[in-house]
């Protein structure tokens, strides 16, 4: 599923979030307590897992025209250890990294503090639910390696930490199903967005435990990461 699918899914949401007619409802202010979970929907990226645990407080306002909401929440989509591409470093010389002699091990992990702005309009049993999820989403990426040539005549050892925080909208639509008296099941499609940073080494270069040097660099890309979102809230 890729971002324009998603797109497409939020545009036909709205459609017909527009066109159902909400029963009454009593109006004024609501506030709740969410806790939530999330399956990738496609394939992974960055050696990132393929889900996330988040929490959040909500406020918001209801009246005919159906539910406004705001939530202040938090996300965490944990990374593993792995092993870079060693075949793939670029060398400052005509001599090439020993991938038998040489290791470069990463951590990746993303965290977002986010607003998430909702409407949901009452449908049957059911909410219609849409909204968009705003914040600094926040990437870090742990590195450490030392790596030789294949004719020992160079040997880098290197180390440190990169993040990447950037501005981050997420859209989302789904249903809220009733449990029980002021209790929900919500299931979300939610576009997860952010910006990856993975450290670029250059072998040959370094001189010593934690040296970087001039033809390092550090490799962003712009991610919309489908998932499929469960979240348990609460209102009072």
């Amino acid at each position: 599923m890729n971002v324009k699918q998603v797109r497409n899914i939020g545009v036909g949401l709205g459609f017909l979030l527009a066109s159902v007619q909400a029963p009454a409802q009593e109006a004024g202010p609501f506030y709740g307590l969410k806790l939530r979970t999330a399956i990738q929907a496609s394939e992974h990226k960055d050696q990132l897992k393929g889900y996330y645990l988040g929490f959040g407080v909500e406020a918001g306002y209801q009246n005919d025209l159906g539910r406004w909401g705001a939530e202040l929440g938090f996300l965490y989509k944990p990374g593993g250890f792995y092993s870079a591409d060693l075949s793939a470093m670029g060398s400052a010389t005509a001599i090439r990294v020993d991938p038998a002699g040489s290791v470069d091990m990463r951590k990746s992990q993303l965290d977002t503090l986010a607003l998430r702005l909702s409407y949901e309009k009452p449908w049957n049993d059911l909410g219609l639910r849409a909204g968009l999820q705003l914040g600094k989403a926040r990437f870090r990426e742990e590195y450490i390696g030392d790596v030789t040539g294949t004719d020992a005549s160079f040997r880098d050892a290197y180390n440190g930490v990169t993040e990447k925080s950037a501005l981050a909208v997420s859209p989302y639509v789904g249903v809220s199903i009733p449990v029980m008296s002021d209790q929900f099941l919500e299931v979300q499609l939610v576009g997860l967005s952010y910006t990856s940073a993975t450290y670029v080494h250059v072998a040959g270069t370094a001189t010593g435990q934690g040296t970087h040097n001039s033809r390092d660099s550090v490799s962003t890309a712009t991610r919309m990461v489908p998932h499929f979102e469960l979240a348990y809230a609460i209102r009072f």
